[in-house]
């Protein structure tokens, strides 16, 4: 792999790695707003004079899911950055040992 491919592996694998990191944080976003509309929604359902659970409530077991949806595709993208950053990482090295060889034999001839 000549150091231009091993630069322009390097440029999309940062990119992918942003990408990823951008979503989980987009994911995080999405799940802290299901918990505030959770809990607004027992907030009410108390206010309300509500005295059983709502551990069948559609709307709770809507929530639920959606928060279990999340939490999958969280899962899912962690594991994808961990790959990208052990990629990254080696790309990295190759590209290091590279120069160092290249910078060796312009200065040793």
């Amino acid at each position: 792999m000549t150091i231009a491919s091993a630069q322009a592996r390097l440029l999309t694998l940062t990119m992918y790695k942003s990408d990823l990191e951008y979503r989980l944080m987009s994911i995080s976003n999405q799940k802290q707003t299901l918990a505030l509309q959770s809990a607004n929604y027992a907030a009410q359902y108390a206010n309300c004079g509500g005295t059983g659970s709502l551990e069948n409530d559609p709307y709770m077991l809507s929530i639920q899911y959606m928060d279990k949806a999340l939490e999958a595709e969280q899962k899912t993208l962690e594991t994808q950055q961990k790959a990208a950053a052990a990629d990254l990482e080696s790309v990295e090295k190759l590209v290091d040992t590279n120069v160092k060889k290249d910078f060796k034999l312009n200065i040793g001839s």
